[in-house]
This record gives C-alpha cells, structure tokens and sequence, in this order.
C-alpha cells in the first residue's frame, strides 16, 4: 500500500485553531474549567458594581438619580437588568474584543440592549472609519447606524483596543488561544491514555513467527484486557519470545502535570486574574484578599474605567446635558480595603499638620473640599501649623506678626510661614471658585459646539465679565485683610476700633483711590491674559479635531478634558499668583500709609521651592518707592516679569531706617 507522506512545511508545526467568537465560546468558555473561572470571577465582579450619573456642578460634581440615563441604567430592557447587560458586555470583550449596545429611544422612552458580537460587523469607510454596522442574523443582514436622532437609534461599541485593526478589538482570550489549544490537546490526550490504561503507544515484536493459533491467543488477552474494566492491569502471558517496543511518550515523560500548570497560569496573567484568587495557588487568607485586591486594581477597575469612557463618549451625548458616568466603588470589598488604608494615610497626615484638601487631592480620597480645608492644625492643641498663642481663623501675635526691622534668621523665616499660611487659606478658596468658574464656561463653550459652533473665541469673550467680578472681589478682599495685619504692625489706627493709647497716629484707609486704580488695571489685564490662553487651548483642540475628522461628540469629549485640566492645574496657578499679588500689594500699601517705613526688603520662600532668582536677592533693601533688581516693586508685582511673578510666595519686610 502506498505509504502517506507529510509536507515538509507542515513538518514540526502545531496545528492552531482558527480562534473565531464561536470557537472562543465552545472551546474556550465552556470546554476550558481556568478560562471559564477566571471569566466568571471578572463578569460577576465587574457586573456588581453600581453606576451613577453625574453632572458637573461648582460645588462638585452632582449625582442625578433621577436622570433618564440613570433610569435607562436601574432598567434597561424588559428582559435584562443592568447587571446582566454589564456581565455579558465583560464576556464579550474578554471572548471577541468587541461588546455592542443598541440604544433605542423615542420621546421620554430609553431602552438599552446587547447586540450578539458575532453577529455585528463594523462597515468603515475609506478613512478607517465607522460608517455602520452590519447585523446578520441567519440569511438576514440588517444595517444598523452609528447614531440616529431620526428613527432614535445609537449603536455603543465597546472595544478592547486592536494597534492593527482600527475597527474591531483583540480579545485576551485570543491573545490566549495558543495556550488554550495546547491545554485542551493535553487534556484530550492525558483522556485518551486513560482510555488506554495509561499505556503509551507501542507494539509487541517476536523474534519470530507466530502460528495461527499464538497469534489468536495474544490477541485475545490482549483485547479483554484493553475492553474489560475486570480485566485491566492484569499481566500478559508473554511468549514466542514476544517483546514490548514502546512509540511514544508515557504521562511521566510528558510531565504532563507541570505543563497544564504552567499553562492555567499563563491563562491567569493574559486575563490579569491572580492565580491565587482562582485556587490555582494554595494560598492563606490573607493572601488570597491581596491577590482578590490586585485583582481589582490591576484588571478591574481599568476596565471600568474604559467602560466609562466609552459611554461618556457615545452614550452621554444622548441627552444633551453635559452628564458622565462613574462607578461607585465605595461599597466593593477589594476598594474599601485600600480605601481604609488611605484613610488610616489621611490621618496620619493629617496630625502632621497637612491641611485636609491637600490630603484629599493627594490621596484622591474623593471628597468635596472643605471650607477651611487649605490651613493644616496640630491635633495637640487644635491651632493652625506653627501658631503660637494664635486662635484658629485669628492673627499669631509676638515675633510672628513683627514685620519692622528683622534682624535675625528666626525673625525672617517665622515671618514668612505666618504670612505664607495665611496666604494659603486664601489661596484655596479662590482655586474652588476658579475651578467654578471654568466650569461655567466650560458649559457654554460646549453649548457652542453642539450648536455647530466653531469658532468659540465670541463665547469665550463673553465670560470675561464673570471672570472680573470674582477676581476684582477677591484683591479687594485680600488687599484689606493683609493691608489691615500691615497697618496694626506698623502702629497705624484701625477705623472702628478706637485711637488706642497713642494720639496723632496714621490712619490706615482700607481701599484708597490709588489702589483701586491699580487693582481695577490689574485685573482687567489678567483676565485678558486668561481669555486669551484659553482661546488658545480651544482653538488648538478644535483644529485637531478638525483635522482627525472628529464629529461633535468627539470634539465635545475634548473640550471636557481640556475644562478638567485647567481644573486640576490652571486654576490652583491663577489662584496663587492672584492671591499673592493682592497680598503683597495690601502689605505694601499699608507700608507706604504709614508715614514710619523707610526701606522695604525681599524674603525669600524658606523652603527647597524657591526659585533661584528669587533666592539671589533675599535679603536686599532698597528705598521704599524704589524697586528691587528684579524689576518688582513687591513680590507678585503684576508689573513685574511674567518669570518672577507667577506663583511666587515671597514676602517683603519693612524697616524704619532710610
């Protein structure tokens, strides 16, 4: 007979399964015990956690129960619940790389469902990108939009990113399937010899020739032994000089143990499942909660988050209102744990003397700030960081408040912490209302965009007026508050607290007519410089998007990002700087009232921040009405170079001499 031959390409190969979605389900999910566990763990977990929609508001973000999109969430469908849409939605990204809602609304009716990944394909255009899907079902195939506003119809693609396919999604479990082949190979092989009693392939040979009625006897023996439960393990009757010849490998030489361990590990690390969570690894209790721990961090929370972005992406825009939803994780075994750790962190900040909104923004503890929040306090006696005899929310009295003639190290460096930490409870507040302000804005400049609006520097101007109000507000405020610490200092009278001992005393006025002159100047040119930096910023996002081909939600995600940075970083910039300049300004002016200071001389911030130019001219005296040699009159002298000025926290002490 002729003997079959095997292609030499062929030769040494392993034969990869053609990992389709089907195939992921059959061979994957419901064949392979690791795979099903470790997907099972991730969809039960991702799937119990609630979600909220939230809307941005000056006092923090506002959660919106009674949202429709909240509604759609509490009930999807008349058949499915939000927990089983959220736990098919992991299995689907996890088995094909894709995960599909269909959005179906007309009037005030919102119903969510989950398209079948194996039956939706993406249809792209000549740019790579989506122009509709395609949802065959049987010989069916129905065409289904991106958005439609019309008919109400908004298809949700959930993608696990693909760097090769701009249009589909690269699954974990295909990323696994090598491994998931050749663990299912050794099981059905390990099942195979256990048919076989555990024999390895193989044959007898004699040395020579059986007569007919050997050869029926062997092989008799041999049939009930392989066929009869009675039978197996039973020894042969060897003889004829019959020899055993074996052809392949025993499970021994397989190390077929060590090689299915390895395998279900690596399957573990591909979905980001610690092993000790699945039982893969013998683990104590309190390894098995750090493993369930990192678990959380690592792989689900991460996915959360790229579920919600998807969503604030596609979903949001739905209900024209600037909402975006979050997970509430607060109530999750595995994120109440580290949780309580950054708690038992906060405290321990805390009775260091770190002020609480610092706490929270460092360790994202998720609160609203506190009024009050940006000034730290020692536990031990409840008075502000370095206080003294100081009441919390009042003046430190003695060298703390000296300002007149610092002679010593100690006198310069206590001066400046006092007046840096009063600066500091300023600061905060103004960064909240700035971080407000930018808020508002940001709502109309998106209310631009989805009007089809382009060009936003119009929008953008309009706000300007808002933008001088709260700042003209704020260097009154603080100008007379620093100015007032100033003028008792400097032994001025206070109007409304009485002459004091002394008679022909300077009397300190509060808001002179040079000061608002120069205040109302002030702020007026940076609130341009701030129009005009985020009309820079808007234009610059707008373009790119423009050039990406992006449509008006995505242009609308940019704009988000854009607002929430400034929030994050600009706001707190303007809020020093601003606060700063008014403070010292107050000072100064209150210098110049009293009738008593002849020099004025720079402080530099006593801590590693300082800037080296600022640290250069620390301690130099110049002529009151004369200006440093770096151009300012005062620190944070709006008049001075934008380089020496911008979150400066110098201060300027003040001597009698000429």
């Amino acid at each position: 007979m002729p003997i079959p031959l095997i292609p030499f390409w062929q030769s040494g190969r392993p034969a990869w399964s053609d990992w389709s979605i089907p195939k992921a389900i059959t061979e994957g999910y419901r064949a392979h015990g690791i795979v099903y566990l470790c997907l099972r763990r991730l969809s039960a977990n991702v799937a119990s956690v609630p979600w909220l929609v939230k809307q941005a508001a000056i006092s923090g973000d506002e959660t919106l129960p009674d949202h429709p999109a909240a509604a759609l969430l509490r009930r999807p469908n008349p058949w499915w619940s939000f927990q089983d849409i959220m736990e098919v939605t992991t299995l689907d990204l996890n088995l094909g790389g894709n995960a599909y809602w269909m959005i179906l609304h007309q009037g005030e009716t919102w119903e969510l469902y989950r398209l079948r990944p194996d039956w939706t394909k993406p249809v792209g255009d000549q740019r790579m990108m989506v122009k509709h899907y395609e949802y065959t079902v049987g010989a069916q195939k129905i065409p289904l939009p991106v958005r439609d506003d019309k008919n109400g119809i908004a298809i949700v693609h959930f993608r696990l990113i693909d760097p090769g396919n701009d249009l589909i999604g690269l699954s974990p479990l295909q990323a696994a399937s090598r491994v998931v082949d050749t663990d299912n190979a050794a099981i059905d092989w390990n099942k195979a010899a256990l048919d076989n009693q555990a024999r390895p392939p193989g044959g007898f040979t004699t040395e020579g020739k059986l007569d007919d009625e050997q050869y029926a006897r062997i092989r008799s023996q041999m049939e009930k032994q392989i066929t009869g439960v009675v039978n197996a393990r039973r020894p042969l009757l060897m003889e004829g000089g019959l020899s055993w010849q074996q052809h392949g490998f025993s499970p021994t030489d397989m190390d077929f143990l060590q090689g299915r361990r390895w395998n279900a590990l690596e399957i573990c690390n591909i979905f980001g499942v610690r092993p000790e969570w699945v039982g893969l690894i013998e683990a104590k209790f309190e390894n098995a909660r750090q493993a369930r721990r990192m678990t959380w961090e690592d792989t689900i929370v991460p996915f959360l988050w790229d579920l919600g972005s998807t969503m604030d992406l596609v979903l949001a825009p739905l209900f024209d209102d600037h909402i975006f939803f979050v997970t509430d994780l607060s109530k999750t075994p595995a994120m109440t744990e580290a949780r309580n750790e950054k708690i038992d962190q906060a405290k321990s900040l805390f009775g260091m003397g770190v002020p609480f909104n610092t706490i929270n923004d460092e360790l994202g503890l998720g609160f609203n700030p506190v009024p009050g929040g940006d000034v730290g306090y020692l536990p031990v006696t409840v008075l502000p960081v370095g206080g003294g005899t100081q009441a919390a929310g009042g003046r430190a009295a003695g060298a703390e408040t000296r300002v007149v003639n610092l002679a010593t190290e100690g006198q310069r460096a206590a001066y400046w912490r006092a007046f840096d930490r009063r600066r500091q409870g300023w600061e905060g507040g103004l960064a909240a209302r700035v971080r407000g302000r930018f808020e508002e804005e940001m709502r109309a400049v998106l209310q631009g965009v989805e009007a089809g609006q382009w060009e936003l520097d119009p929008v953008i101007t309009a706000q300007e007026e808002d933008w001088n109000v709260l700042l003209l507000a704020t260097w009154q405020a603080v100008f007379e508050d620093f100015g007032e610490q100033a003028a008792e200092a400097f032994g001025m009278e206070i109007p409304g607290r009485g002459t004091g001992p002394e008679e022909n005393r300077e009397v300190w006025d509060p808001w002179p007519v040079e000061a608002k002159t120069f205040v109302a100047r002030t702020v007026a040119e940076h609130v341009v410089q701030i129009s005009e930096a985020t009309k820079l910023a808007v234009r610059k996002e707008i373009q790119a998007a423009l050039d990406a081909a992006e449509g008006t939600p995505q242009i609308a995600k940019r704009i988000r990002a854009l607002y929430s940075g400034f929030g994050r970083h600009r706001s707190f910039v303007i809020a020093r700087t601003e606060v700063g300049g008014a403070a010292n300004y107050g000072t100064h002016n209150a210098a110049s009232q009293s009738g008593v200071v002849g020099t004025h001389t720079w402080v530099s911030s006593r801590d590693e921040r300082v800037r080296d130019s600022h640290t250069a001219i620390d301690g130099q005296s110049q002529p009151l009405r004369t200006a440093y040699s770096n151009g300012c009159m005062f620190p944070c002298d709006p008049a001075g170079p934008a380089a020496e000025v911008i979150q400066c926290r110098c201060v300027e002490s003040f001597g009698t001499g000429k």
